[in-house]
């Protein structure tokens, strides 16, 4: 805020707010006390602000090129912050002014962040617009297109960033921000979430994204390349195999615009975030893992190389992550492909 004096509780929820703001700073006025992070570890819940302020700020640099890449693709039109009605104008409940919808918004048409700005830290009624949605975080699948209730109590505890979900059928590009000072810092390596969603016609577990095919952002770049032409990669991940004793996972990139390959730098992915997988896995199963297998090809079928994995682990039931052991540098036409065999 701006006037009067805060409180941490209040500077905890604002940063797990703010964070996720497209313009975001702490903001104060001469008659107000300093509420910089810092200056309340002497007091209650002061080292919960400190906490809650780093985890929240690097929540937003590990989305930060996702971010900006939604800003570009809107071409200076529409909204990227938005109120949940400007994505599912249908639903009449979400133009009432009141209530918990009142502070929760979307970023793009693929993630809902749901803060809590209300005293005390008791679990806070989420409504869910008409979709299936995940755990951000967690891939825990919090709720399906077809059922009717669609509020659900979500806890927002301290030292957390603001309850953040994924839409089904998306896919939202993050990186590793774990020595991250500054964006400058950011490089062009990512990890893919991947929030699988069942095709009503084809009956296909499918998602589908973009990213950013640059490797510099600086204003001249993003201008020729991205303005003026289009820089970006057309992504979709579906699993092609759903066999008893094998599952396979395929992830594609293409230029956005046929023909534009030479406006698109090569890429490089670390990791994959998998929600919705259609095995049940269970934690005395991790054995499975050993059994997964990764190919890097082209579209007509020729491996380009067989992919290392680091490892691969269960994070919740049917949500699993897998890092590489050196990032895969993909380029348009590339197709990663998981096969899970049990």
């Amino acid at each position: 805020g701006f006037m009067r004096s805060t409180t941490p509780e209040l500077c905890i929820r604002w940063y797990q707010t703010g964070a996720f703001y497209p313009f975001a700073r702490n903001h104060n006025n001469d008659m107000s006390i300093d509420q910089e992070p810092w200056v309340f570890l002497d007091r209650k819940l002061g080292s919960e602000l400190l906490e809650t302020a780093r985890v929240s700020l690097k929540a937003r640099y590990a989305l930060l090129k996702w971010y900006y890449s939604l800003f570009i693709a809107a071409e200076g039109t529409g909204t990227i912050f938005r109120p949940l009605f400007f994505e599912f104008p249908d639903e009449e409940r979400l133009y009432v002014d009141d209530g918990p919808t009142e502070s929760q918004f979307l970023l793009g048409s693929s993630l809902m962040v749901t803060p809590n700005l209300q005293i005390g830290q008791y679990p806070m009624p989420v409504y869910f617009p008409r979709d299936t949605w995940f755990s951000f975080e967690s891939g825990d699948k919090i709720i399906e297109e077809q059922e009717k209730d669609r509020y659900i109590l979500v806890k927002s505890p301290l030292n957390e960033s603001a309850p953040t979900f994924i839409r089904g059928g998306h896919i939202v590009s993050i990186q590793d921000v774990s020595n991250i000072t500054s964006t400058e810092e950011l490089n062009d390596e990512f990890e893919l979430v991947i929030a699988l969603k069942r095709n009503n016609e084809s009956q296909i577990l499918e998602s589908k994204g973009s990213i950013l095919g640059v490797a510099k952002y600086d204003e001249d770049t993003i201008y020729d390349r991205c303005i003026m032409k289009n820089c970006f990669y057309k992504i979709k991940a579906f699993v092609s195999s759903e066999k008893k004793r094998e599952t396979i996972l395929k992830i594609e990139f293409q230029a956005a615009v046929a023909n534009n390959d030479d406006m698109l730098d090569p890429l490089g992915i670390f990791g994959l975030k998998i929600y919705n997988f259609p095995i049940n896995f269970m934690e005395e199963d991790e054995a499975r893992f050993t059994n997964t297998l990764g190919f890097l090809h082209d579209k007509e079928g020729r491996i380009l190389q067989s992919v290392l994995l680091k490892d691969a682990v269960l994070i919740h039931e049917k949500a699993f992550k897998i890092h590489f052991s050196q990032p895969i540098q993909i380029k348009s036409g590339n197709i990663i492909s998981i096969k899970i065999m049990t």
